[in-house]
């Protein structure tokens, strides 16, 4: 993951606490938990046990806890750590996003000496002794407590080929892309989504988190509406494998909405093929097999049609189309995130709406499985040569 945040994010100014009214979330589209509302949180302190559920690279880490009868999560970022104005950045996004049933709810936000009870210890790097301790200057997010594990896991323990039956991968994607769809509608570009940030609920819903490296572009505030995006982004921001073409050149900047699409084709990639459309690891191999790939969308062939040709039980060939109009080089030409909402592949499928399935909650793997990363199958390597410069630079940049 790369370290710097969009250089535009939003003002990191913010009060010493924030505690929201408890959000009314109304069921997405699709992928949603049956019109689940988070429980209201009924105290303005919580108390952190000893439970870590988890790491993060700009954190000190996102901890179990408790308030009024409420089980939360609760994110902390102390002084000392780098990512401390990536946390406030996802406060203000989150705020900004309002309630979704798709997306991670954010109860309060602020410093532990105003919301966290017991404050005031130093942060422990050994497993905590109940109550935990944090630093009265550490900054905290309180938020939903999303018990169904990682859409990677999920992924990592079915392994390849296929990890995901169509039908599964079909109600999981509606859920990122109804989450991913309404970061569009308010002016959020994710940029960083990933297996790792989507999360699942016990009965098979599906949460968007990790807002850090988001980039909110700024309203119009005119009768036109919408947002400001003429300006492109230039930071680095993403995930090796899923960051869009255009984020790695860095031809002239970029467009975070659009890269977000390509991302969600990397995501729903991994989920039918189980295995990374581009090498992670090699530049080179990177930049040469999208130039390989630009040429081929010129000649109106697109490179998911060829694996899943590959593959005994192929995907059909909605799930194909769709993924070869995220996975479109040239920015310009790629899909947006509510087309694919509306895509025929999300419609599609036996009669129950996809809002009243669910999906069986995520067991606990026997053995570490790790998603296969790769180009493409065997004997199904990407081509070498380089093609012209997909982003009509002139010249390709060196990554």
């Amino acid at each position: 993951m790369v370290a710097s945040p969009p250089s535009s994010a939003p003002s990191r100014r913010c009060s010493r606490h924030r505690l929201f009214p408890p959000p009314s979330v109304a069921p997405s589209p699709r992928g949603s938990d049956h019109g689940f509302s988070p429980p209201p949180p009924s105290a303005r302190r919580w108390r952190i046990t000893s439970t870590k559920l988890g790491t993060g690279s700009f954190s000190d880490g996102v901890f179990s806890a408790s308030g009024g009868g409420v089980e939360v999560a609760v994110k902390v970022v102390s002084s000392m750590v780098r990512g401390a104005p990536n946390i406030v950045n996802e406060a203000e996004i989150l705020k900004r996003l309002g309630p979704h049933s798709n997306i991670v709810a954010m109860y309060a936000h602020g410093y532990a000496r105003t919301i966290i009870e017991g404050c005031g210890g130093l942060l422990s790097r050994l497993p905590w002794s109940y109550p935990a301790r944090v630093p009265l200057d550490a900054y905290c997010v309180v938020l939903e407590k999303v018990s169904g594990g990682e859409l990677y896991d999920r992924i990592a323990r079915a392994g390849r080929p296929r990890p995901l039956e169509e039908a599964e991968a079909r109600r999981i994607f509606g859920g990122i892309a109804a989450a991913v769809s309404h970061c569009h509608a308010h002016g959020i570009a994710h940029l960083d989504l990933k297996l790792e940030n989507i999360l699942l609920t016990e009965s098979g819903g599906v949460k968007l988190i990790d807002f850090g490296l988001s980039h909110a572009y700024r309203p119009r505030g005119d009768s036109r509406g919408g947002y400001h995006r003429e300006t492109p982004l230039q930071n680095l921001v993403g995930s090796s494998g899923y960051a869009a073409p255009e984020v790695w050149f860095n031809c002239g900047g970029y467009d975070g909405l659009t890269a977000d699409v390509w991302s969600m084709g990397v995501i729903l990639y991994l989920m039918l093929f189980g295995f990374f459309p581009f090498s992670r690891d090699d530049d080179a191999a990177f930049a040469d097999a999208v130039n390989a790939l630009n040429e081929a969308q010129r000649q109106g062939r697109g490179r998911s049609l060829l694996v899943a040709g590959s593959l005994r039980e192929p995907p059909s060939p909605l799930a194909v189309e769709l993924l070869d109009a995220m996975l479109t080089v040239k920015p310009s030409r790629r899909t947006k995130a509510k087309a694919v909402l509306g895509h025929q592949w999300l419609k599609r499928g036996d009669s129950t709406p996809l809002t009243e399935r669910s999906l069986p909650a995520p067991t606990t793997p026997t053995k570490a499985v790790r998603v296969t990363e790769g180009l493409a199958p065997e004997g199904h390597g990407s081509p070498r040569s380089i093609m012209e410069d997909p982003f009509g630079a002139g010249k390709r940049k060196s990554i």
